[in-house]
């Protein structure tokens, strides 16, 4: 999504949605400019995660960009198990983010998992 048409997303809706279902989120480079521009408009907005692949650097720059926003990190089951069903996820990497997510946001970030017979 380019940036002018995220502009024009801020002006019709007053709740955004960060998921992927094509890709992770975490994967555009222009996710923490989205996220301050929906804090800076008032805008409620939630952020669905599972991809490991950025460096601390740019979750923290996501974090800091939208203190505001609900942050969802889908890891399915402890950490060193989560790579089971979500390829290529550094699980303990997603956990220790999801950990220092707290010293940026006002609301509790949300651990999101599925249940299968390893993590039950």
């Amino acid at each position: 999504m380019s940036e002018e048409d995220f502009d024009k997303y801020l002006d019709f809706f007053d709740r955004l949605i960060f998921c992927g279902q094509i890709s992770d989120p975490m994967m555009h480079p222009k996710l923490p400019l989205f996220l301050q521009k929906a804090y800076e408009a008032g805008k409620t907005c939630s952020v669905h995660v599972a991809a490991s692949h950025r460096p601390k650097e740019f979750f923290i720059k996501c974090f800091e960009a939208n203190p505001d926003a609900t942050w969802y990190f889908g890891i399915d089951g402890l950490p060193q198990d989560s790579h089971k069903y979500r390829v290529r996820q550094d699980g303990q990497k997603m956990f220790d983010m999801m950990v220092e997510s707290v010293k940026y946001l006002k609301q509790k970030p949300m651990w999101q998992y599925i249940l299968f017979n390893y993590n039950e």
